[in-house]
């Protein structure tokens, strides 16, 4: 069985063994049974405990080898010391692979790396996969399975996530499903004695369920494998990544982290341009690329139109927006004409179009205007939610956007301020399909990560 037939059984599992299940609240072995039954897994189940005749509701099993039935993952929930003969267990028994929650490996000392150089022996030995050690756990909502000790949302998200922290892909997850950016998968590495990202990169270039990846890395275990498998990826659906290690600080704290060489972070910036993985910074940045790239087609132009009901938030959005190198553009006559059948004289007819306490039609009639000017390539819209415009004014707005995007292939990006409602309605926008945010600079940061995407995708349509 290849290496990738191999992880598609892992992540998609028949049956599942938990060694170390147990029935006390608050060991990692209760826990994740709770969170694998939780997310109604429906493949086979076998808690190995030797003390325990029942674990869970379920037969439980003195050791792995007593279980006469083929098990095609292991979760772990064992101390560091009992971890490798565990996994030489596990691999004499035929188990697939394993996920290793324990931490003291490389991370912690020498004799912490010597235990995870026979992990490293044994896969090599036997062939069994090994994610971690030192992970939180994997999970894929496709596959009702969630091998953490976290509970995680149950939707079938479209990001996949790929992090050596695991606490990272825990918080994104439910940060996510706060602000309607489902994450589908969420995949630890930890150590990564064995299944590294590169790896985890080609299985989610076949993934139908992964729309977008993102990442979080402290280093790259394998380059050229990473940048051949990302560059696949990005031939399809993009990558975002957060890498630590441009400061001492997070060169340090990676090291004691998951025993990671943060590197060259300007080699890094290379790595990731030549291969098309969109750099961020923070996990805001990645929840606002996520949310433009999950919902708005990529485009390569620079002349953005702006429809806005604040004059003072345009002048901060177009700040914001030229530093990243957009410009905005006379509207062509056509455009101008029309404007000045609904938009009274005292208000600004032109790029940007300040609206003021605008109705509806002069807001549609904006909006229509911009997208079909063939001098603009995407189009901003800032609107106030207040006494002048409603939730049900907002959602048909979005509706006749959604329109026009699809009919010019112009990507939009809105930006809702005003009264305590909007984040959720934000919310609920975006789970409408619409690139929606709470700030300006946002929403021209959303354009600047969907250029970025496009000029990556122009690279790879040529060859690049």
């Amino acid at each position: 069985m290849t290496g990738q037939a191999t992880l598609r059984h892992i992540l998609n599992p028949r049956s599942v063994a938990l060694i170390g299940a147990s029935n006390k609240p608050g060991k990692i072995g209760n826990q994740v049974l709770q969170n694998l039954m939780g997310q109604g897994y429906e493949g086979k189940v076998f808690p190995i405990n030797p003390s325990e005749p029942e674990v869970g509701g379920f037969t439980a099993y003195a050791k792995i080898t007593d279980v006469q039935e083929e098990i095609d993952v292991a979760a772990l929930a064992v101390p560091v010391r009992a971890v490798p003969g565990t996994v030489a267990e596990c691999a004499e028994q035929g188990v697939k692979g394993v996920v290793i929650y324990a931490g003291g490996f490389a991370e912690k000392d020498q004799e912490g790396a010597r235990l995870q150089q026979q992990l490293v022996d044994l896969h090599k030995r036997t062939g069994i996969r090994i994610f971690g050690p030192n992970i939180n756990g994997i999970y894929n909502a496709a596959a009702k399975l969630n091998l953490s000790f976290n509970p995680l949302a149950r939707e079938i998200g479209p990001v996949s996530l790929v992090t050596q922290s695991g606490a990272f892909g825990t918080v994104m997850n439910m940060h996510g499903a706060r602000e309607g950016v489902g994450f589908g998968k969420h995949l630890a590495l930890g150590n990564r004695c064995d299944v590294h990202e590169a790896e985890l990169l080609e299985y989610l270039a076949e993934d139908e369920h992964t729309k977008a990846v993102a990442l979080f890395l402290e280093s790259v275990a394998d380059p050229q494998a990473f940048e051949r498998a990302a560059k696949e990826v990005v031939r399809r659906k993009p990558i975002v990544a957060v890498k630590i290690g441009r400061s001492e600080a997070g060169r340090d704290i990676s090291s004691t982290n998951t025993a990671s060489d943060c590197g060259d972070d300007r080699a890094y910036d290379k790595l990731f341009q030549a291969c098309g993985v969109i750099r961020l910074d923070t996990p805001t940045e990645m929840m606002a690329a996520l949310t433009a790239l999950l919902r708005q087609p990529p485009f390569t132009g620079d002349r953005l139109g702006l429809v806005t009901m604040s004059g003072g938030l345009a002048a901060i959005c177009m700040e914001a927006a030229e530093a990243f190198g957009f410009r905005f553009p006379r509207l062509g006559d056509a455009t101008r004409a029309e404007l000045k059948r609904v938009v009274p004289e005292f208000l600004r007819q032109t790029n940007p179009v300040d609206l003021g306490n605008a109705g509806e039609e002069m807001l549609q009639v904006s909006m229509r205007g911009m997208f079909e000017d063939p001098s603009i390539d995407g189009v901003l819209l800032i609107l106030l939610v207040n006494a002048y415009i409603t939730d049900e004014t907002i959602m048909g707005l979005w509706e006749a956007c959604r329109g026009h995007v699809q009919r010019t292939g112009k990507p939009t990006a809105w930006c809702l301020m005003g009264r305590d409602e909007v984040p959720a309605l934000v919310t609920t926008l975006r789970k409408h399909g619409a690139p929606a945010y709470t700030s300006p600079d946002q929403a021209a940061y959303a354009m600047h990560v969907l250029r970025r995407y496009g000029d990556i995708r122009g690279r790879s349509a040529e060859g690049g």
